[in-house]
């Protein structure tokens, strides 16, 4: 087991209707099931022994999964929704935080962002 929670992102109706605002006819005819097919996952902290539910580490990073999940579809930054709260984000999202997350590989977790900014590969775990 690694230190890190899973946070897992599915779109609700307000998301796939924002997409289907866009100037780009080819999300017209998607539905929930297919934008959910592949939930977005993001590794948060650990959330240790606490009986924490997650709520304010989910608060914490709200901000950043909504522009994850914005710039997965459409990365035109000025046809993104302007109010973006943390109330807007659980009206598009539903998430779940699982605290048990496990390595199952016997390799580093390679950061391929920094590859892609030049940096070469940052190795994140042994």
């Amino acid at each position: 087991m690694i230190n890190r929670s899973a946070l897992i992102v599915r779109a609700k109706q307000p998301f796939l209707d924002w997409l289907k605002s866009l100037p780009d006819d080819t999300n017209d005819d998607l539905t929930l099931d297919q934008l959910n097919d592949e939930p977005q996952v993001c590794l948060l902290g650990d959330l240790g022994e606490t009986n924490d539910s997650g709520g304010p580490m989910i608060r914490a990073f709200s901000s950043i999964v909504f522009e994850l999940e914005l710039e997965g579809w459409w990365t035109e930054e000025s046809d993104w929704p302007q109010g973006r709260s943390y109330e807007v984000f659980c009206q598009w999202f539903d998430v779940s935080l699982h605290s048990m997350v496990h390595d199952l590989v016997d390799e580093p977790i390679i950061d391929d962002e920094d590859d892609a900014t030049g940096g070469g590969h940052h190795q994140v775990l042994n």
